[in-house]
């Protein structure tokens, strides 16, 4: 499971303990006992969430939180634009394609953003200091690590780039399947091809 289901964050051992916690006071109520469990189990997690422990891991779960909305925006652009509008005006197409440019800018300046790099390393520290570097905080730092620097070497002209060509890409070709000519889509396949090598 993840944080407010974002993706980030894993569930800890501190959760199973107050459900199993419930689960013994749904067989045996007694009201001081459980009123006793679920403030153990609250001040248990709090003291083990590494939200709460380390604040520079906060934030930046915070900053990775909206560079997932973002991509989930890009997401539901897409899928529009494949679903509901395969076949459009080339005006239509253009237009779109500066909403996907337009959202890839935003998203990459986030998703690049220099005040994610010393965040990676607090973070870490805090969390070790606190003995509450566990696999999971781990494996998301080291994860969202990589992400960020395949983020801070691409430019963020050459990303918006991309995104408006691939909504081009999209249109056009739609457009050559449907009246069976493919040459037509060949420059705009070399086009996606050459920003492809471009950002790798």
């Amino acid at each position: 499971g993840g944080v407010g289901g974002d993706g980030f964050g894993t569930a800890s051992s501190t959760q199973l303990t107050f459900v199993k916690s419930s689960e013994s006071n749904a067989i045996a109520p007694n009201t001081t006992t459980s009123s006793r469990n679920l403030s153990s189990a609250t001040e248990t997690e709090t003291e083990t969430d590494p939200e709460k422990i380390s604040p520079s891991y906060a934030d930046l779960l915070s900053r990775l939180r909206t560079v997932t909305h973002l991509n989930r925006v890009g997401a539901v652009l897409h899928y529009d634009q494949m679903v509901f509008m395969p076949s459009v005006s080339p005006r239509t197409a253009a237009s779109r394609g500066k909403q996907m440019s337009a959202l890839a800018s935003v998203l990459h300046d986030r998703a690049a953003d220099p005040a994610l790099a010393p965040l990676f390393a607090s973070a870490r520290d805090e969390l070790k200091a606190a003995g509450a570097l566990s696999d999971g905080p781990r494996r998301l730092l080291d994860l969202a690590g990589e992400e960020f620097s395949r983020a801070v070497r691409v430019p963020a002209a050459l990303e918006a780039r991309r995104a408006e060509l691939a909504s081009a890409a999209y249109g056009a070709w739609a457009s050559a399947r449907e009246r069976n000519d493919y040459a037509a889509f060949a420059p705009v396949l070399r086009d996606c091809f050459a920003t492809a090598a471009e950002v790798a």
